[in-house]
């Protein structure tokens, strides 16, 4: 897998969130939940970038060519290597004037 690019302007710290994937199941009046699949987790992250412009505009086309679709290795503190894919958020902010623009990206461990 391609690394993520540009992980040198990532800005730290970076919150992981873990959520466990439940199911509830009822019978009358029993309910049990529990976790389900292979992996029964998700793990997601908010990644922010400071770029300067033509950075951003490169990052932002490399997510667009690839539908923000594409699976990139993400070199975590803790985890080590993980591989990363961008969700449903992504945004940037550039301030008038400001020769760099602040980058955020979603992305789930897969």
């Amino acid at each position: 897998m391609p690394a993520l690019p540009y992980q040198n302007r990532l800005l730290v710290p970076i919150d992981w969130q873990i959520t466990p994937v439940k199911q509830t199941m009822t019978a009358g009046s029993y309910t049990m939940s529990g976790t389900i699949g292979f992996r029964p987790w998700t793990e997601t992250a908010t990644l922010t970038f400071n770029m300067p412009k033509a950075e951003a505009e490169d990052f932002i086309n490399q997510l667009k060519a690839s539908h923000f679709n594409g699976v990139y290795d993400y070199e975590d503190n803790v985890q080590g290597s993980v591989r990363v894919r961008p969700t449903d958020s992504f945004g940037y902010q550039e301030t008038y004037g400001s020769l760099t623009v602040t980058v955020t990206l979603a992305v789930e461990v897969v």
